[in-house]
């Protein structure tokens, strides 16, 4: 079962057993996905035109089909853009609220953070994520603090979906800084 059909049936056990947060989680969630899915037809859209002859060219039928399709994300594409913006959002907003001193937010923010991090890929142990980093630390010969975006840049989309990479980037820090 994909992760859309799953989003799908999950919505549908969590209204029969009224679970509204749950269910208003993942409706955001799959709105999320069909509007980056929009955005990028869009912009798929105005790059064909472009290419066949200015803004105002107009597309087949066939071109439009083959657009939707283009644009159709992928559940690794969900996970690693849509699903890891929703639970950043989520995260920013609960440290935001407390710094306000409103719990009843941080309560819901943190309930719908829960229900978001149960459609993520087990996430890394941080001994994994360090073994991982001193690798790539030696593999691009990296020295210093200085190199932290070199080994980010080899580093990041290896671990997209699959740990937190403002954790990724403090450990490659700490890393870096010791081996200066």
């Amino acid at each position: 079962m994909g992760l859309r059909e799953r989003l799908e049936a999950d919505q549908r056990d969590a209204m029969r057993q009224g679970q509204h947060l749950r269910v208003e989680t993942i409706r955001l969630l799959r709105t999320a996905i069909q509007q980056a899915e929009q955005e990028r037809r869009t912009a798929l859209a105005r790059e064909r035109a472009a290419r066949k002859g200015g803004p105002d060219a107009e597309l087949t039928a066939e071109e439009i089909a083959a657009l939707a399709r283009e644009a159709t994300l992928s559940d690794e594409e969900i996970i690693n853009t849509v699903l890891a913006r929703q639970i950043k959002q989520r995260r920013e907003s609960i440290e935001a609220y407390k710094r306000a001193g409103r719990q009843d937010l941080v309560d819901r923010e943190e309930a719908e953070l829960q229900v978001l991090l149960a459609y993520q890929p087990e996430q890394l142990s941080e001994v994994e994520i360090e073994a991982l980093a001193a690798a790539t630390i030696a593999e691009v010969g990296a020295r210093g603090p200085r190199d932290v975006g070199k080994v980010m840049g080899k580093l990041g989309p290896q671990l997209r979906g699959k740990a937190d990479l403002g954790a990724v980037s403090r450990i490659v820090q700490r890393l870096l800084a010791g081996a200066s």
